[in-house]
């Protein structure tokens, strides 16, 4: 639909480039899902290229690609680890490490 943004590419991060391709036509493509280290690191990647995006941004960048509940688990993994703040009143996502 025209003038919808593309939720693979939000805000300039392409997630479809770095997951592997399994099929690709005019119509669909088909791209193996991360599994949950994966899921992590790209959540890391994604927080760190863009600082203070929020839950939602992210489910929509995975949807079709991760469930709701594995992106959850994956943010407080990583929250519980150090890895990532989430700002209490905006729930904006921030790297802690660079």
């Amino acid at each position: 639909m025209p003038g919808n943004p593309d939720p693979a590419n939000m805000r300039g991060f392409d997630i479809t480039r770095v997951l592997t391709k399994v099929y690709s036509d005019d119509e669909i493509t088909v791209l193996i899902a991360p599994d949950d280290s994966n899921l992590e690191n790209l959540i890391l990647d994604i927080v760190r290229s863009n600082e203070g995006i929020s839950v939602r941004e992210l489910r929509r960048m995975f949807a079709g690609i991760s469930s709701e509940d594995r992106i959850r688990r994956a943010i407080i993994r990583l929250i519980r680890r150090n890895k990532l703040y989430m700002d209490s009143e905006s729930g904006a996502l921030y790297a802690i490490e660079p």
